[in-house]
Parts: structure tokens; C-alpha cells; sequence
């Protein structure tokens, strides 16, 4: 390197975060008018309401999903913290959530190629 010149200096850079993001269908919103998510990182707690479209930059290595939901009729249900393991860098995960069916007793939480069902002790449209 000389004074007053300019020298070409390669860095290497890569992203070593991903990106959360929380997608809700049209059918859960018709039954949970107010949707709250928590996002809880080894480092951090997100709150997500459920008309959020942008995603959050977390570190990439795991996170947790919490959320409280708020029927139509004003009652409240909430299910449990479900962690999801092994995110890879420079990625950009959608948690989908939806009813599981009309008049039934879950949600289905689908993240990448797994689905999991979660059921409630009480009917949905109670």
C-alpha cells in the first residue's frame, strides 16, 4: 500500500443471519381477529402481531413460537412455546399458521416441510 494511491482489497462477507417471517391465512384471521406471536431467539424475544408482513433478522441457529389468540367472540386461547431447530445462514424461513379445520379443536403450524397440528381443549367457533 502507497500513500496517496488506491489499492484493490478483496473482503470476503456473508450474511450469517436469516430471516423469520410469520404467515397467517385468511381462514385463521376470520377466526382469530387478534393474533399476537412471540418469536424468543437465544438472545432476544420478538413480539409479532399477526398483520406484520416484514420478517425479523435473527440469528441463525434456532427460535421459539409462542402465541395468544383472540376469537371472534372476545374469549382468548394461546398454545405452547414450539422451537425450531437447525436455521442456516442467508435463509428466509415463513412459519405458515391456519385452522385446521371449520369448527375444529386446532391450528396446523407448518415451518419448511413439516406440519404440526395443535390442538385446543375447546372448540374454535365456541
Amino acid at each position: 500500500i502507497e500513500g496517496e494511491g488506491n489499492t484493490d482489497v478483496n473482503i470476503p462477507v456473508s450474511l450469517q443471519n436469516c430471516i423469520v417471517r410469520i404467515s397467517t391465512t385468511e381462514n385463521f384471521r376470520k377466526y382469530y381477529p387478534e393474533a399476537q406471536f412471540t418469536i424468543t431467539t437465544p438472545d432476544s424475544e420478538f413480539s409479532y402481531p399477526s398483520t406484520e408482513t416484514r420478517g425479523i433478522f435473527i440469528e441463525a441457529a434456532r427460535f421459539s413460537l409462542s402465541g395468544s389468540l383472540k376469537k371472534q367472540d372476545g374469549s382468548t386461547a394461546s398454545f405452547a412455546e414450539r422451537t425450531f431447530n437447525s436455521l442456516k445462514p442467508a435463509t428466509c424461513y415463513t412459519v405458515a399458521i391456519d385452522v385446521a379445520n371449520a369448527g375444529g379443536f386446532s391450528i396446523t403450524i407448518t415451518f419448511n416441510d413439516s406440519t404440526e397440528t395443535v390442538e385446543f381443549e375447546e372448540e374454535l367457533n365456541d
